[in-house]
C-alpha cells in the first residue's frame, strides 16, 4: 500500500512538471507575438509543436503509467520546443503588423 502511494505521488509530480513546462513555453510564445519577435509562420509552427507535445503526454497517460522511454521522448520534445522558441525569437525577423 505504501509503495502504491509513493508511486502515485511520484507520477503526479511528473505530470505537474510536464504541464508547468507547457504553460511557461506558451507564455514565451505569447510574449513573442506581442513584442513582434515571432512572425505568423513561426507562431504557427511553434503552436503545432506544442500541440504535438501535449498529444504525446496525453497518449503516455492513457495506460496510467509513463514508461522511461515515454518520459525521455516527452523531455526531448519539451527541450526541442524550448530551443525552437528561443531561436525563432532571436532570428532578427519581425512581424509586420
Amino acid at each position: 500500500m505504501k509503495t502504491k502511494l509513493l508511486l502515485t505521488a511520484i507520477f503526479s509530480i511528473a505530470f505537474f512538471s510536464f504541464s508547468q513546462a507547457q504553460v511557461g513555453q506558451r507564455a514565451r510564445i505569447e510574449q513573442g507575438i506581442r513584442s513582434g519577435e515571432l512572425t505568423r509562420g513561426e507562431t504557427a509552427r511553434l503552436r503545432y509543436e506544442q500541440r504535438d507535445t501535449r498529444r504525446d503526454i496525453r497518449d503516455a497517460r492513457k495506460d496510467g503509467f509513463i514508461s522511461r522511454r515515454e518520459r525521455r521522448e516527452i523531455r526531448h520534445d519539451r527541450r526541442r520546443n524550448s530551443r525552437d522558441i528561443f531561436r525563432m525569437k532571436h532570428n532578427h525577423r519581425e512581424r509586420r503588423f
